[in-house]
């Protein structure tokens, strides 16, 4: 059937981070479940301007399958009922071959695809940095894990990303704006999942012209950690020094081995740590630490836009009992979905009694954390409103509407309480019910789950930031 473009009906799409589909600005509630991915699969290869056959689309969804049976037929009518009025955008332009137009849609696949033209077109990545959020690593990030997989098109979308930021770096290369091209790499460097030994190598010879040896390391971190191997040419981290360009003369700046700085920061901020939890035993303590190093809580990639905050009242005023985070930071590769809130305990306050029941500082901080989750879960949509002025300020970019999620982590106790059966077995049933949106760590999981950021990042190079928020 053909589309009526003139109709009122309006379609939006996004795709990065948690899926959405909007018909005339309402979410479309898809029934069954496999709709809202038959009609996603068929909304991002309508925006190559491919159509998908029904062994496609059955291929992609059941791969368990043998390609003879087309289970996408059953379901193409209600998702068609899904899709009210928008049904009509959705044709079949021959024999077992479905179409979507997308003919004045919102889609944010199709505005990731304009960036990069524009980008490539300015030779300036400042618009694809800015569009942190479109990355091929976000896409769907509500794709249910299974047999099925979305990692073909996230490779496709990779391809396109690439092919732009290396256009980027080699005009910035012949234009002679090395900053430019090392921006550029960076953002490739990033988003590719495995060692990349060309791209690590042409950034690392860019970052030694422009004196940045932060960034070397950075790259040469990444490169190791995803599996690659030391380059035999090119100076490794523990022998790399900066070359700083003063006008017309070279000025060489040898500085002590990177492994030996790590090493010694490392052991630096063990003991800090252990200063805090098992000498001075206070959470103001340990919350002072964190403030000045806000990396350990998340890990260097996953806090978005760099900004870690403090003392959280997400209830403002009016709901006092919800003054009662200690931390809470937005994860970007969950498309900004997710919203970390994390409270700690003194590390002398017990979980259970001496008759293995949960002591009254356990049951309090348990429920003020549960109180978090329930407030942004019924309040997810005006989350920007509170959140937002604060963020945008320090962070210098707007939280935009969208389905927020409550992750709340409480850190309490230590594991030596958990040497009976019934102990274990009371924290992991407290533990298992995830619709409340809580998590809880013992100081000792805690410690272990930091050890990494430690060892890899402990100087915090990414220059993470903890900021005090202020509710009006």
């Amino acid at each position: 059937m053909a589309v009526d473009t003139g109709r009122s009906h309006s379609l939006g799409i996004r795709v990065f981070g948690a899926s959405e589909v909007m018909v005339n600005g309402n979410p479309v509630r898809f029934m069954p479940k496999k709709t809202r991915w038959v009609f996603i699969l068929l909304a991002m290869a309508s925006a190559r301007s491919r159509s998908l056959s029904r062994r496609e689309l059955s291929v992609a969804l059941w791969p368990f399958g043998d390609g003879t049976n087309y289970p996408v037929n059953r379901i193409m009518p209600q998702l068609e009922a899904c899709l009210g009025w928008a049904e009509e955008r959705i044709s079949r332009p021959a024999a077992g071959v479905i179409h979507l137009d997308l003919t004045g849609a919102e889609f944010d696949l199709i505005e990731f695809r304009s960036i990069l033209i524009d980008a490539v077109a300015d030779a300036d990545p400042a618009q694809i940095e800015a569009a942190v959020h479109m990355r091929p690593s976000r896409l769907l990030s509500d794709f249910p894990d299974g047999v099925a997989s979305i990692e073909p098109e996230r490779e496709l979308l990779r391809g396109e990303l690439f092919a732009a930021v290396d256009a980027i770096a080699n005009l910035a290369r012949e234009k002679g704006d090395r900053d430019a091209e090392i921006r550029s790499l960076a953002i490739a460097l990033a988003e590719n999942p495995r060692p990349d030994e060309e791209r690590t190598r042409r950034y690392v010879e860019a970052c030694e012209f422009l004196g940045k040896r932060d960034r070397a390391v950075w790259a040469l971190t990444q490169f190791r950690a995803k599996g690659g191997s030391n380059m035999a040419d090119l100076p490794s981290v523990e022998r790399f020094h900066v070359t700083r360009h003063v006008g017309a003369d070279v000025v060489n700046e040898p500085r002590q081995p990177y492994e030996a700085v790590k090493q010694s920061s490392s052991e630096q901020l063990r003991a800090e740590l252990a200063r805090a939890i098992d000498k001075e035993q206070t959470a103001a303590a340990v919350r002072r630490l964190l403030r000045q190093h806000p990396h350990l809580l998340a890990g260097s990639d996953f806090v978005h836009a760099g900004v870690v905050m403090s003392n959280i009242d997400l209830g403002h005023k009016s709901h006092a009992d919800l003054a009662c985070a200690d931390f809470a930071y937005i994860e970007p590769q969950s498309g900004r979905s997710y919203v970390h809130v994390i409270s700690f305990a003194d590390p002398a306050t017990r979980i259970f009694t001496e008759r293995e029941e949960f002591t009254p500082q356990f049951h309090r901080a348990t429920e003020l954390l549960e109180a978090c989750a329930y407030w942004i879960g019924r309040n997810q949509w005006h989350l920007p409103e509170v959140f937002g002025p604060r963020y945008e300020e320090v962070a210098g970019e707007p939280l935009s509407r969208g389905f927020f999620i409550p992750k709340c982590t409480l850190v309490i106790g230590r594991r030596s309480e958990l040497s009976s059966v019934r102990a274990k077995e009371k924290l992991e049933a407290r533990r298992g019910n995830e619709s409340s949106g809580l998590a809880i760590r013992t100081y000792d999981g805690f410690l272990e789950e930091v050890e990494p950021t430690i060892r890899v990042d402990p100087s915090n190079e990414r220059g993470i930031r903890c900021v005090p928020y202020e509710s009006d």
